[in-house]
């Protein structure tokens, strides 16, 4: 088991390694995870998608997914949910800790919004969309995830939206684990200061 500086530190370095992907560069620098959003379609030929996405490499995508789900999953001790607990419990000014909880709620807050367009009678969110690009794409192949991303897949109509609203939730989890990287920062250095 981890000592609570442990898993921050943790933390940290699962979100370094994330920060010197070339996708997170990319975003950092540009605020966009695609380079390219073509728009397209014939109001006559209805049959033909109306939007087609260029997503980032596939290869790095997973490479990052993979390291967020570090900072996300609650099993993990570094995860984000595990360091609320840990925050709550340390010795360090109140700053610190509202700092922590503000970007955590925020993180919650924006994964259970619901995206901008229903597929069926479901209008899912953005956790979801995550999970499911996460578990039935680019990671383990979890059996009910998977059927899902296929289900999406073959919607020609709807795919394109669900691929944006992921690379959405792609860029705001690494926008707010960006947040929590540097209010883990001065927590560390409060500490090691401290003692």
């Amino acid at each position: 088991m981890l000592t609570p500086i442990e898993a921050i530190e943790l933390f940290n370095e699962k979100a370094d390694l994330i920060h010197e992907s070339k996708l997170a560069r990319f975003y950092l620098k540009t605020k966009r995870l695609s380079s390219e959003i073509i728009i397209f379609g014939k109001a006559h030929e209805p049959s033909e998608p109306i939007m087609t996405i260029t997503e980032p490499d596939s290869e790095e995508m997973d490479s990052v997914l993979l390291k967020l789900r570090f900072l996300l999953d609650d099993y993990d001790e570094c995860s984000y949910k595990k360091l609320k607990k840990i925050y709550s419990e340390l010795e360090i000014p109140e700053e610190l800790k509202e700092k922590y909880f503000k970007f955590c709620e925020e993180l919650e807050d924006f994964l259970n919004r619901r995206i901008i367009i229903s597929l069926g009678m479901h209008t899912p969110t953005y956790i979801e969309i995550f999970n499911t690009f996460m578990y039935g794409k680019h990671a383990h192949s979890k059996g009910k995830a998977r059927r899902r991303y296929r289900q999406w897949e073959i919607d020609r109509f709807s795919f394109p939206h669900i691929k944006l609203e992921f690379l959405i939730a792609v860029a705001n989890i690494l926008r707010i684990v960006n947040n929590i990287f540097e209010i883990n920062e001065e927590t560390i250095n409060y500490i090691k200061r401290a003692k």
